[in-house]
């Protein structure tokens, strides 16, 4: 469904779209039609022949989006309400900036002067840290810290069997299974 169809209609589709998700996440199903993406890929410098000086943008269906920030929201409130997120943990979280992260470094490495310790820093980027995270750990993780049912069902299903074109110049591949 256009997304400007969807604008135009919310009045008749707000219910429709509600009883989807809740079932959805009743039955911790997430429909296959929602899985599918087309990957449209944006030269971000360099030569425009290699692969990697591109950077992927997935285009979703509306419904699949709203039933994402559903999971989302919920998977954080667990998370928080569980205190399962380093207080350390700046990045992704609400309230949370680089900004808190400086300050709380400089406030750590000032107090281990003033006491006459020293200080290690360790920094990490980790490339494509979304691509490389292995979906069987993940899920194992999730059920040991308590995400059981049809929460943990939903989150799985997600993240299988899910399929994408690309589209390049108005031509769009055929949808192709993806890990």
């Amino acid at each position: 469904i256009p997304t400007a169809l969807l604008k135009k209609g919310v009045n008749i589709f707000t219910e429709p779209i509600s009883t989807i998700c809740n079932q959805c996440i009743d039955e911790g199903i997430f429909p296959e039609v929602l899985k599918k993406s087309i990957v449209i890929p944006i030269h971000k410098s360099g030569d425009k022949r290699v692969v990697s000086n591109y950077r992927p943008i997935s285009l979703l269906s509306v419904i699949a989006k709203i039933l994402e920030k559903i999971i989302n929201r919920r998977l954080k409130h667990f998370l928080e309400a569980n205190n399962l997120i380093s207080q350390n943990q700046f990045g992704f979280r609400e309230k949370k900036s680089t900004d808190n992260a400086l300050t709380e470094l400089t406030s750590y490495v000032v107090e281990n002067l003033d006491r006459g310790q020293k200080t290690l820093g360790i920094f990490l980027d980790l490339a494509k840290a979304f691509d490389t995270v292995s979906i069987p750990i993940l899920i194992r993780k999730l059920e040991y810290i308590g995400i059981r049912g049809p929460p943990l069902r939903l989150i799985t299903d997600y993240l299988s069997n899910r399929q994408q074109g690309v589209k390049i110049e108005g031509y769009v591949s055929q949808q192709e299974g993806c890990q």
